[in-house]
C-alpha cells in the first residue's frame, strides 16, 4: 500500500544509517535504511528496513556547506549517511559519521508521490509497525536504571 509522504517516516528512522539505494530517478526508488535495534522486534531474518519512494522524481544531499545538492545516488550512499530527523515530508536531516567528535551532515530532498515499507526479506510492514517497535525500545532504554 502506497502511503502519503510525512515527516513522522523519516523522524521514526532516527540513528538509521542510509545502507543502499537502489532504483531510479525517476521511478521507484528503494532506501535500505540499517536501524538494529529496531529491525530485532521483527521476527524475519535481515538487517534492513527497506522505503520505497514510488514515482520518485527528485532525490538529493545539500551539504549544510555545499554550494550545490549531489544527485549521483552512488555517491549519496558513499557518504554513510545517518538519519538524524525528519524537516519535512519532503526533507529529512541526515549526518556525515566521520572518524573525529563532530559530524558534518545536510538534507535529502526528494519528490515522490508516496512510499511503502518492507523489510529486506521482502515482507511489507506498516508505519505503525515501526512506531511500536521505536515505542518498545525506547521503553526498555527507559526502564534499564529502574
Amino acid at each position: 500500500m502506497v502511503s502519503p509522504l510525512t515527516e513522522d517516516l523519516w523522524s521514526v528512522l532516527h540513528d538509521g544509517g542510509l545502507e543502499t539505494i537502489t532504483g531510479s530517478v525517476p521511478g521507484d526508488l528503494r532506501l535500505g535504511i540499517c536501524i538494529l535495534y529496531m529491525r530485532k522486534f521483527f521476527e524475519d531474518p535481515g538487517d534492513l528496513i527497506v522505503v520505497t519512494l514510488h514515482d520518485c522524481s527528485g532525490f538529493s544531499f545539500k551539504n549544510w556547506d555545499a554550494e550545490v545538492a549531489e544527485t549521483d545516488l552512488a555517491a549519496i550512499v558513499a557518504l554513510e549517511l545517518d538519519i538524524l530527523r525528519g524537516t519535512s515530508p519532503t526533507d529529512f536531516a541526515c549526518l556525515i559519521p566521520l572518524p573525529v567528535e563532530s559530524s558534518q551532515g545536510g538534507v535529502i530532498s526528494l519528490a515522490a508521490r508516496g512510499f511503502s515499507l518492507a523489510l529486506d526479506g521482502g515482507r511489507a510492514i506498516e508505519l505503525a509497525d515501526l512506531f511500536a517497535a521505536a515505542t518498545t525500545y525506547w521503553n526498555a532504554f527507559g526502564n534499564r536504571g529502574s
